[in-house]
């Protein structure tokens, strides 16, 4: 799509289209990030983590993660 408008000379359209895909990937990645926070004892028991104190760790690493990637992609959509 963008090759097209691209092609067409259609700065208007290119413009509208980015915008568009940045706002659709930001609010992706942010429901990502949200399950990530809310379901990180299921993540970690995707990868087998049955020790407590593992589980604990790997829980807290999980949502430091996802505090951090949602961060980012906000700011990169500013």
């Amino acid at each position: 799509m963008l090759a097209l408008l691209h092609g067409q000379r259609d700065h208007a359209g290119k413009a509208k289209l980015l915008k568009f895909v940045l706002g659709f990937v930001a609010v992706i990645a942010v429901v990502c990030a949200l399950a990530f926070i809310i379901f990180a004892p299921g993540a970690a028991a995707l990868y087998n983590i049955t020790d407590t104190e593992q589980a604990a760790l790997a829980v807290s690493a999980l949502q430091i993660f996802s505090r951090f990637y949602k961060t980012e992609v906000a700011m990169c959509i500013r």
